[in-house]
């Protein structure tokens, strides 16, 4: 009984699903969408993007117009025993020029960053906090309307991180990511308690 109380429980959580209006703070990589469906970092194209995102320079990611004009995405960290890196959510309007911006403020212009603006030193890995809500819980990944980009040194506070849950099997799939979809919850949910009950 203690077995499928646990499982039955991992089942729910895993198909707990963000709402629209959900308030999120989420602290990760700072990815554009192009890198993400090439697959590999355009700047290093021996790197899969999702397996080593400390690798893309800030240069690539602020600089190269087809990539900061794709939109950005906040990466997850990899979830055991995985090794990669999924994608969380993807920034508006708002939320690309906001990371965009900082971005091109922590770029290291030495390191051929052209339009860095400030006395950064960042040469690769941008990260970032990110506040805002979801604006679109059913796209993949959820849209967050932003309100603030900040370092990754600011602690999201009180404000909690809802990230999107991956799930092993499922009808929607994105950059390797899959998530669990409403049916296939309940579809799993009532399975596992048929399966158990006979």
């Amino acid at each position: 009984m203690q077995v499928f109380t646990t499982f039955l429980l991992s089942c729910v959580l895993l198909c707990t699903a963000a709402s629209n209006g959900d308030a999120v703070c989420f602290e990760g990589y700072v990815m554009d969408t192009y890198c993400i469906n090439l697959g590999t970092l355009l700047d290093k194209s021996t790197v899969k993007t999702l397996e080593n995102p400390g690798e893309h320079s800030v240069h690539c990611l602020v600089d190269v117009g087809v990539c900061h004009e794709s939109g950005f995405e906040l990466l997850r960290e990899p979830v055991a025993p995985s090794t990669l890196y999924t994608r969380a959510y993807k920034l508006d309007a708002t939320g690309n020029k906001l990371a965009l911006d900082l971005g091109r403020a922590t770029g290291d212009k030495s390191q051929g960053c052209g339009t860095c603006t400030g006395s950064g030193t960042l040469a690769k890995g941008f990260r970032a906090t990110v506040k805002g809500t979801i604006f679109d819980a059913s796209a993949v990944p959820p849209v967050l309307s932003v309100t603030t980009v900040e370092a990754s040194s600011v602690p999201c506070g009180t404000q909690g991180t809802k990230v999107p849950t991956s799930a092993t099997n499922g009808s929607n799939t994105s950059g390797g990511q899959l998530y669990a979809t409403p049916s296939f919850c309940v579809g799993l949910i009532v399975t596992v308690a048929l399966n158990w009950l006979v």
